[in-house]
């Protein structure tokens, strides 16, 4: 929120309003099945029009490649079952 109010765009009233949240991990806190989890609870706790996963190369590390477009996949297939827009940016 601090970096985008330095451009003008201030977006604290809207989490004080509930209508915009944010859940910050670290690729490396998890293993990508409680990535996806988390990313499940977080979506039906919160019921978004629009989840935006930043930046998702974060998670392409190493030599699972398969498994990461596996769990991204399984993300954007559950956001698209339940409406919702998936923006998942580099």
């Amino acid at each position: 929120m601090r970096n985008m109010r330095s451009i003008g765009i201030k977006l604290e009233p809207w989490v004080h309003k509930g209508l915009l949240q944010f859940q910050a991990t670290r690729p490396t806190l998890y293993g990508l099945e409680m990535h996806l989890a988390a990313t499940h609870k977080a979506v039906n706790a919160f019921k978004p029009a629009i989840v935006i996963l930043d930046p998702i190369n974060t998670f392409i590390i190493g030599d699972k490649e398969i498994e990461i477009k596996t769990m991204l996949m399984r993300i954007v297939d559950f956001l698209k079952a339940n409406q919702i827009t998936a923006i998942l940016p580099a």
